[in-house]
């Protein structure tokens, strides 16, 4: 689920509320103070010549993308500076992040930009197919391979191993991102890198909707939680009084043998279940590429989340006194020893 650039809309900020408020050499100044003590946090200020890349493109597809001006110029300096061959994306909408990553790898060459999505058409009205809009620039889709209508780890084993650079923007929300970075890792190249979009989603103020914002923490979560060098966009200067919506994380030799602080995302409360098909799917994906110990600990995570959306569902019905309400509630709790 994208919607940063609507929520922001929601919320009354214009353009130059989201954009930077400093210019380069005053954020560079700030960012070069914060980071003589910080080996593990690089802060990304695109010069120049990298935002010229980017602006080569027209303006049209701003209208559907669902990312800052930041936002956008984060992506396309990163692949400028790292080349990567072989990019992956999770979560297409209507395809504005693709046209960033395609136009700047018009500058490297064989590479080459796999994305997926969960759904066909576009998430938000189904009135028109996912990443159609990419369409409107048809020079850079021949470097372009769309996958829609499943979980990542449907088409992942066909797009293959030796992924250098992945962008993860789907759901938002438990547990979301945490099963598609899961899915992915084992597909990626040492010292790739992952990308994170709206990282702060949690941070918005609706008044109708924050509830359901507050629990937009997933992708925070996972800046937190994976092992490796940090990236954030020049948000992080304190100077512009914000917190960073997008970062990256480098994966090294490492990030394995911190996995289980991965799958411990899992345990925190999830805001929707995937199906039982699915459910079965992940297993047995999962089944292949981790240790026994970790599958085994996923099942008992299903188990437990499964069963709570039940006890809700019957709490809702009024069925609290039924013997089925207690036989679930008496196996969480003996789930939980």
């Amino acid at each position: 689920m994208k919607g940063t650039s609507e929520c922001l809309r929601q919320q009354g900020m214009n353009k130059a509320q989201v954009n930077h408020t400093h210019s380069n050499a005053q954020l560079e100044r700030i960012v070069k103070k914060m980071t003589t003590t910080m080996q593990d946090l690089e802060i990304i200020i695109a010069n120049q010549s990298e935002n010229d890349i980017l602006n080569r493109l027209d303006n049209s597809y701003k209208e559907i993308s669902e990312m800052t001006e930041d936002d956008r110029s984060f992506i396309n300096a990163l692949i400028l500076r790292n080349k990567p061959k072989k990019i992956l994306e999770i979560g297409v909408s209507r395809g504005g992040s693709s046209i960033v990553i395609l136009n700047a790898v018009k500058e490297i060459e064989n590479s080459h930009l796999y994305s997926i999505d969960y759904n066909q058409t576009w998430y938000r009205t189904h009135d028109r197919q996912t990443g159609d809009f990419v369409a409107h620039y048809p020079e850079l889709k021949a470097a372009w391979t769309l996958y829609t209508g499943g979980l990542s780890l449907k088409f992942i084993e066909k797009i293959g191993p030796g992924i250098d650079f992945c962008l993860i923007d789907t759901v938002h929300f438990n547990p979301g991102e945490i099963l598609d970075f899961l899915m992915v890792l084992p597909f990626l190249k040492e010292e790739a890198l992952v990308v994170f979009h709206d990282t702060k989603y949690n941070t918005y103020c609706y008044k109708k909707n924050r509830r359901f914002v507050e629990n937009g923490i997933t992708n925070n979560m996972l800046m937190s939680t994976i092992y490796g060098k940090k990236y954030v966009s020049s948000a992080l200067s304190f100077a512009n009084h914000s917190f960073p919506n997008i970062g990256a994380i480098k994966i090294n030799s490492d990030t394995g043998k911190h996995i289980f602080e991965i799958f411990n995302l899992l345990t925190i409360k999830w805001n929707y279940l995937p199906n039982n098909e699915e459910e079965k799917e992940i297993i047995l994906f999962f089944e292949k590429y981790y240790d026994k110990i970790f599958v085994d600990y996923l099942k008992d995570v299903f188990l437990h989340h499964r069963n709570y959306f039940e006890i809700i569902k019957l709490e809702k019905e009024g069925q609290r006194k039924t013997v089925k309400y207690w036989i679930i509630k008496l196996g969480s709790k003996l789930l939980k020893r």
